[in-house]
């Protein structure tokens, strides 16, 4: 079979639609989830909050994001919620990204060294100051690698957003598939969209990582 890309440029309209849509997704769930993600990791670690949250975040993890979506967009119409596809999954990714996240801020914050915290303390700095000068901003920089990774599984999983019927990337591609009855153009084509968007985040993380390792070392 020979291949014809003009059903692509054809639609390229609806792809851009359903790239626009992916991104928005991806960049909206990062932003929030990350931000969500740190009193999160801080209820985690504190005496009073620490089953309710990490009961949640065992929830969340040991279940499939598709199947939360479905809970979210179907499941909660049963007490009159209704969300758009988009808040639906809006909600479902951020919520995702903010349990990755406060894994990773958890982690990260049990990793500054018990000197920098008692200098604090001999600074006679509060807690919420050493939090704020000293903890805070060494635990961030050994999560920057982790957190920007999170960012192509953001873009990889706003695909679901197709299974309630929003018009995302791979939904857009797949529309156009059935259209013009050529798959394989329109799901090559998706292909290298999603690589192009997502390729540059690897590459930042890799960079950032590298930069992590040289200022540890020194």
């Amino acid at each position: 079979m020979e291949l014809s890309f003009d059903p692509v440029f054809a639609r390229i309209p609806l792809l851009l639609q359903g790239l626009w849509l992916t991104v928005s997704l991806a960049v909206l769930a990062f932003v929030m989830g990350t931000v969500g993600g740190l009193p999160l990791a801080l209820g985690r670690m504190s005496s009073a909050l620490r089953s309710v949250i990490t009961g949640l975040i065992e929830a969340t993890l040991s279940t499939p994001v598709p199947l939360q979506l479905f809970l979210v967009f179907f499941g909660l119409t049963t007490f009159d919620l209704f969300f758009t596809p988009f808040q639906a999954v809006l909600i479902v990714l951020t919520w995702n990204q903010a349990v990755v996240m406060a894994e990773n801020y958890r982690a990260g914050l049990q990793s500054v060294p018990e000197g920098y915290k008692r200098a604090g303390v001999v600074l006679g700095l509060s807690r919420t100051d050493r939090y704020r000068f000293v903890i805070l901003p060494l635990a961030i920089r050994a999560v920057l690698p982790p957190m920007t990774s999170s960012t192509v599984n953001l873009i990889k999983d706003s695909a679901l957003a197709g299974f309630i019927g929003a018009t995302d990337l791979l939904n857009a591609g797949l529309i156009g598939a059935t259209e013009s009855f050529r798959p394989i153009e329109f799901y090559t084509v998706v292909a290298i969209v999603y690589f192009v968007i997502s390729y540059p985040v690897v590459l930042l993380a890799d960079r950032m990582e590298n930069a992590m390792a040289v200022s540890r070392d020194r």
